[in-house]
């Protein structure tokens, strides 16, 4: 209580936002002090930190150990840990109760920050009192071998239609992986089990209150996709349904935000295929392929838990 006490009092004194930092983690033994590392070396011109909040959900590796190692060191660093299973969902709605900041930075355990102001990006629309939601640019690394690479030409080949369609202000660019909250908006939302894209959750959430979101181009977030095709294969069916139970969920009035015209996708995929011929012509045919080959829904993906995609858990190292 004396670390909250202290720091909301300097920030009446400097006139400029809190934050804290939630990371819901399982088993991220590989790139947890990455992460943490990276996140005390932002610049923090427009904000001050108060906390960065771990909360393990039931890891069996070493994830927490690392993380209460590296908090004897840097007392801004907590953990949470009950040694149980929920699934991030639950563990994202622990973190917005526990959360006394002015805003609140949600961010995946597996992924890093690219540029060293990211966060001071990210929470400046927050400037507008009606901006409670702002969702950071999520990029994948680059594989280094087959058949990584093939899923990194395919996301590589839709990603400057969604980049640039309405300015970036569309909903395949809110991202769960990466994204900034009001604190008394987190207040009013929590996360279904079965919906589990969280950033779309709080999107239409946000819409529906009739307040503003941003994406924010600049405040890039690296992650790394699966490695294997199984794993890949896992990672596609979360989202076969996710459309429909969204809609059953919020209503109709949802379904225009998903709209992209085909003409401005196909002419977008078409400049990268002219740009990029050989790599374009084998992911293309390599997909083809892939979804000739029917995949169901994952078992408990309607529990809020998955399966662990272990080969996109490595380590993030900049400028490697």
């Amino acid at each position: 209580m004396k670390l909250f006490s202290t720091q909301v009092k300097q920030r009446k004194n400097t006139g400029i936002p809190t934050i804290s930092i939630g990371i819901p983690a399982y088993n991220e033994e590989q790139n947890i002090i990455n992460l943490l590392n990276l996140l005390l070396q932002q610049e923090a011109k427009t904000y001050h930190l108060q906390s960065i909040l771990v909360i393990s959900d039931g890891s069996s590796d070493a994830t927490e150990k690392k993380v209460h190692l590296f908090s004897k060191e840097h007392p801004e660093v907590v953990l949470f840990a009950d040694h149980r299973r929920k699934g991030k969902n639950i563990r994202l709605n622990e973190l917005y109760k526990k959360n006394k900041s002015d805003i609140l930075i949600i961010l995946d355990a597996d992924s890093i920050f690219k540029n060293h102001d990211a966060l001071d990006l990210l929470i400046a629309p927050f400037a507008d009192q009606e901006v409670v939601f702002t969702s950071v640019n999520k990029i994948p690394v680059k594989q280094k071998d087959f058949p990584g690479l093939l899923f990194y030409w395919w996301d590589e080949l839709f990603h400057d239609a969604y980049a640039s369609y309405n300015k970036g202000q569309n909903i395949y660019n809110f991202t769960s992986s990466g994204y900034a909250i009001r604190k008394d908006f987190s207040k009013t939302v929590k996360h279904k089990l079965h919906l589990i894209s969280s950033g779309l959750f709080i999107y239409f959430t946000a819409l529906r209150q009739q307040k503003k979101v941003v994406f924010v181009p600049e405040a890039v977030l690296l992650t790394r996709l699966p490695a294997t095709v199984h794993e890949y294969r896992l990672l596609l069916s979360r989202t076969m349904k996710q459309k429909q139970y969204f809609v059953k969920y919020f209503g109709k009035w949802i379904l225009p935000y998903y709209y992209i015209p085909k003409n401005y996708i196909r002419k977008h995929t078409v400049m990268y295929c002219i740009h990029h011929p050989l790599q374009s012509v084998i992911t293309i045919i390599f997909h083809l392929i892939l979804f000739q080959f029917p995949y169901n829904e994952e078992q408990n993906i309607k529990k809020g838990i998955w399966e662990t995609l272990t080969s996109s858990k490595k380590a993030i190292i900049l400028n490697q």
